[in-house]
């Protein structure tokens, strides 16, 4: 995998995070 293909990877975590808390508390 690329390095940007997983720095997208994980700004559409942060995204998901920041849209549904739930899944922000499950992550960290």
């Amino acid at each position: 995998m690329k390095p940007t293909s997983f720095i997208i990877f994980v700004i559409i975590i942060l995204l998901l995070g920041r849209l549904g808390g739930n899944y922000f508390d499950l992550c960290c």
